[in-house]
Formats: structure tokens, sequence, C-alpha cells
């Protein structure tokens, strides 16, 4: 049985980021928790959302980002990592499995965000400019969340493990 005294990734990330006022949530159902800075002066509408799925008993998320700043050592980075990355019309996401013990990770995500624009580069977009310093910082955020929260304790293989294990990444 779980230790009750250790926080859920799921109750750990809504307390960092905001609890929806539904919450009333069924341990095996996915919730999606917005992690970026947008507010209600941002009406540019290819602002880099950031967001997390994450089931409530789970300890592993989604990070998506719907229409980053993407250059091509952002797109090598996160195909490198296990991520996708997909184009279509004019919309770009980026999807990563993640565990919540990956914080560095994030931060090298972050990272490579933020070097999408800089002196001397050029982009098809002049909003990165912006864009991508608001990104970065979200996700440094993030990553300091996950990087401040206390491990999880490791749990005998069984049933629900191998279940967890079955269903595969969180499609897009």
């Amino acid at each position: 049985m779980p230790n009750a005294s250790i926080q859920s990734l799921a109750d750990f990330l809504l307390d960092a980021y905001g609890r929806p006022p539904d919450d009333h949530r069924d341990p095996d159902r996915k919730i999606s928790i917005r992690i970026d800075d947008r507010n209600g002066s941002d009406v540019y509408k290819r602002f880099c959302e950031i967001s997390v799925t994450v089931a409530c008993a789970g300890d592993t998320l989604l990070l998506r980002l719907d229409n980053p700043p993407l250059g091509q050592d952002l797109r090598d980075f996160v195909e490198k990592h296990g991520g996708l990355v997909k184009e279509g019309g004019d919309r770009t996401v980026i999807a990563m499995n993640l565990k919540s013990n990956q914080a560095r990770l994030v931060r090298e995500l972050a990272d490579a965000v933020d070097r999408v624009v800089g002196r001397g580069r050029r982009y098809p977009d002049s909003n990165w400019k912006w864009i991508a310093p608001r990104a970065a910082k979200s996700l440094k955020r993030l990553a300091d969340h996950l990087k401040s929260r206390p491990p999880a304790p490791r749990r005998a293989s069984g049933a629900a493990a191998r279940r967890r294990a079955s269903q595969g990444p969180v499609d897009l």
C-alpha cells in the first residue's frame, strides 16, 4: 500500500500551479496543468502554451509545448530524448514523456528553447524574441518544482505497475 504521507505528482503540481475548481479526481484519471505564464494581456495567437498531463496516481508526466519557437538544435534535443515534434498547418507541438525525477532534462530543454533566439540569429517569427525567453522561464520553473519534490518511494512490482507500463506513452 502506498505511503499516504507522500504527495502524488498530480497533487504536488496542482499545489504549485493552482487547483481547478472541480478538484474531485478519480485516481485513474489524467489531468492537464498549464505551466506557462500566459495572462489576459497575451493576445498573440502563436503564444507558446506549455502544459503537463499527469495521471492522478502516477509519477510520470507528458510535457507539451504548443507553438514553441523551433530551431534545428531544439528539434534534435527533443528527438534525442525520445520526444516528438509535430508540425502541421500553422501549429507546432513538442511532446515529451518524463519521469518526475528528470528536472535536469527539463532545465536542458529550457536552455535549448532559449537558444533558438539570440544575437545574429534569424527566425521566421519576430515574436520569438520575447516568446522563447518566457517559455524557457516557465520550463525552468517546472524544473525547479520537480527538483524540490521529495522522491517517491520505490514500489514492489505488481499488477498495477505492469498495467501502467503496458499503457505506453501518452499520445498527443
